[in-house]
This record gives structure tokens, C-alpha cells and sequence, in this order.
């Protein structure tokens, strides 16, 4: 008996016919995860904005719109791999799709939660090589699928050399109180503190001498 290649029971079929609800719960499942890491970048913002940032930094208002664009570009190309369901890979693309979802949601509560800038490089570290393996093993599925991924591996690769940048200048930051301020800026930690000690030393001079300069 010939089975039709439109029906449900044959395997063109089950991967034919999309499952928009199944689309829709990706995308919500990518949109949750970054929703989390904008409330904790908001409750983080004084912390942030303190902070020394390289001039290429992206602006604030772009992130919004950029996340958004991510995320229903990484639910789609997770849902792609989803509807192969009889590829051999499938599973192993989809496990290191959820590898690098919870990754992105610990790097947003290791840097802007706990404000732990060291920590938050290493994490988002992780971020970047678990997602070149989801791009792998979704190209191995589907190519569309790994094509979606691009932008997405771009824009981590952005903000990996913004943490990187930013732990350069600030050091191993094991609490987040420590940071070079706007006001004073500098170019490496050791400068900055360099340029402390001979500020506190200038402010103890002026209590002896009120004419003393600092150099």
C-alpha cells in the first residue's frame, strides 16, 4: 500500500506540515530567556553605566530591538531542527541549542546579578563555543536552520569582546564594587590605581600645604 507523501503517517509528511504552535512556544522559550537578562541589566544599570566601555560600545536603546530580532530568529531555527525528526543529529543539535539558551541566561545573572565581571567572561566564553556547536550540528539538519544562527553568533561574539574589554580595565572583579569611574578615565587597572595613589597622596599634601600640586 502507497502511503501519500502529504499525509501524517508517512515521513515527509511529519516533517512537511508545520506545527505554528510549536514555533510559537521556541520563540516565547528564547524571548523568556532574554526577558530575564533585560530585568537584570535594568536592576544593574547605575552599575553598568559606571563602568568604562570601549567607544564601539553599542548604544542602549539598540539592544531592545537587536534582542528581540535574535530571538525569533533562534526560535525559528530551533523549530526547523525540531520538525527533522527522524535525522540522526537532531537530538544532539537541540541539546546544544539548550546548552547555549541556559548559558546565555547564566552569563546575564553572573554580570549584571552578581556583577561579576571575571566570572561573566568566563561564562559567556562557554556561551560562544556552545553555540559554534549548535551552529555545527544544526548545519548537519538543516542548513536554513544554521543560516538563522549567524546573527546571533555575531552579536555574542560582540558582546564577548565587551566583557573582555571591560574586565581588562576593571581586573578580576570578584563583588562588582571595584570599577574605574567615568569621570577619571583610564586605559588599563594599573594606571588607574596608580593614578589613585598619587591622588590620595595630593589630597594628603593640600591638608599640609595648600599650594601643593599633583603630577
Amino acid at each position: 500500500m502507497k502511503i501519500p507523501v502529504g499525509s501524517s503517517t508517512s515521513y515527509r509528511g511529519r516533517n512537511y506540515r508545520p506545527n505554528w504552535l510549536a514555533l510559537a512556544g521556541f520563540v516565547a522559550l528564547a524571548l523568556a530567556v532574554e526577558l530575564l537578562g533585560g530585568r537584570l541589566s535594568s536592576a544593574a544599570g547605575t552599575w553598568y553605566a559606571s563602568l568604562v566601555k570601549p567607544a564601539w560600545t553599542p548604544p542602549d536603546r539598540w539592544l531592545g530591538p537587536i534582542w528581540t530580532i535574535l530571538c525569533i530568529m533562534m526560535g525559528t531555527a530551533a523549530w526547523l531542527v525540531w520538525r527533522e525528526r527522524y535525522h540522526r543529529v537532531r537530538n544532539a543539535a537541540l541539546l546544544a541549542y539548550a546548552t547555549q539558551l541556559g548559558l546565555n541566561a547564566a552569563w546575564a545573572a553572573v554580570f549584571f546579578g552578581a556583577k561579576n565581571i571575571g566570572a561573566g567572561l568566563f561564562v559567556i566564553a562557554c556561551l560562544w563555543l556552545s553555540l559554534v556547536w549548535a551552529l555545527r550540528e544544526f548545519a548537519a539538519v538543516r542548513a536554513g536552520a544554521a543560516w538563522l544562527l549567524l546573527p546571533y553568533l555575531g552579536w555574542v561574539s560582540i558582546a564577548a569582546a565587551l566583557n573582555l574589554s571591560i574586565w581588562r580595565v576593571t581586573g578580576y572583579n570578584s563583588g562588582g564594587d571595584r570599577h574605574c569611574p567615568r569621570s577619571y578615565p583610564c586605559r588599563n587597572l594599573r594606571r588607574y590605581r596608580a593614578a589613585s595613589r598619587r591622588l590620595t597622596t595630593w589630597r594628603r599634601a593640600r591638608t599640609c600645604c595648600p599650594t601643593a600640586t599633583i603630577r
